[in-house]
């Protein structure tokens, strides 16, 4: 009797730790502006379709832990065009963006 409690012990703490456990995928990275190879510090990494955000820190670079593979990553700057990628394997990515382009006109009033 003793043996089927402690084997079953064994099975339940085998299970649990190895079979429903659900890994994390590391993913990470540095941005670049896509012109000047400039690291782009301080911007929105966002997986769509879940509320799992981030950003890159003052050097562009950025790690990002996700539940599947392929899953895509949106990236967000002011000052860049806003673009999506796929992730689709466990890897240190170089994503470009390029700069959004902004025409701001000047309204004078006498």
């Amino acid at each position: 009797m003793k043996l089927h409690i402690i084997l079953f012990f064994v099975v339940a703490t085998f299970l649990t730790k190895f079979g429903y456990a659900q890994k994390s995928i590391l993913i990470s990275g540095i941005v670049l502006d896509k012109r000047t190879n400039e690291p782009i510090p301080f911007l929105s990494v966002i997986e769509q379709g879940s509320n799992k955000t981030t950003i890159t820190n003052e050097i562009g670079e950025f790690e990002f832990k996700i539940e599947n593979l392929p899953s895509n990553l949106s990236f967000n700057h002011i000052s860049y065009k806003k673009t999506t990628f796929v992730v689709t394997e466990q890897k240190f990515y170089t994503i470009y963006l390029n700069e959004a382009i902004r025409v701001c006109f000047e309204i004078i009033t006498h």
